[in-house]
């Protein structure tokens, strides 16, 4: 719901970002918070790398909380039972890096950026799961409303590894509606 009311503010330029300085232990907590039972459920388990992370940035922290938990949930969602999710933030060219990477099928050449099309649902993953086909492509333009950008592509040893970008402070030439 969450992913479709974003949808629909972005559509009609009714989305404007609220900048302010965030924590970014408190922003991944409330993330891990929000998808812990869907992690329970299918018996998966987080590894989290945050020694490298900068203690705040400035972002638009619901809207980067809403990033975190499309892409934890589509983690879990396309992991097999039992599988762990490895989640990194740090920080490079004054830039905040997530990385997630996961246990799932990997994607399919046919995939490609077209995971992050509005209402696209891989054909080769989309049997039997629930999904609008909103939220990749909600996490991109969150990403690029902040001036950043995110790429995915399959791990060699198997399953997915999306990396977010995203300024660590608002940039003076930015518009504030993103």
């Amino acid at each position: 719901i969450d992913n479709l009311l974003e949808s629909v503010a972005i559509e009609v330029n009714e989305d404007r970002l609220e900048y302010a300085r965030h924590d970014v232990r408190q922003i991944i907590d409330e993330a891990l918070t929000l998808v812990r039972p869907i992690l329970r459920q299918k018996h998966q388990t987080t590894a989290i790398e945050l020694d490298q992370a900068p203690e705040t940035v400035e972002v638009d922290a619901k809207r980067i909380l809403q990033v975190l938990v499309n892409l934890l949930s589509n983690a879990s969602k396309y992991s097999p039972e039992g599988s762990s999710i490895t989640l990194t933030v740090d920080a490079v060219a004054h830039n905040l890096r997530i990385v997630l990477a996961d246990q799932g099928p990997g994607l399919g050449d046919e995939d490609g950026a077209m995971i992050f099309e509005r209402y696209y649902r891989a054909p080769s993953l989309s049997a039997g799961q629930a999904g609008m086909g909103l939220g990749l492509w909600v996490v991109r333009s969150i990403v690029e409303r902040h001036g950043g950008w995110v790429e995915a592509q399959s791990r060699p040893e198997g399953g997915s590894v999306f990396r977010v970008f995203v300024p660590c402070q608002r940039r003076n030439h930015e518009n504030p509606g993103g």
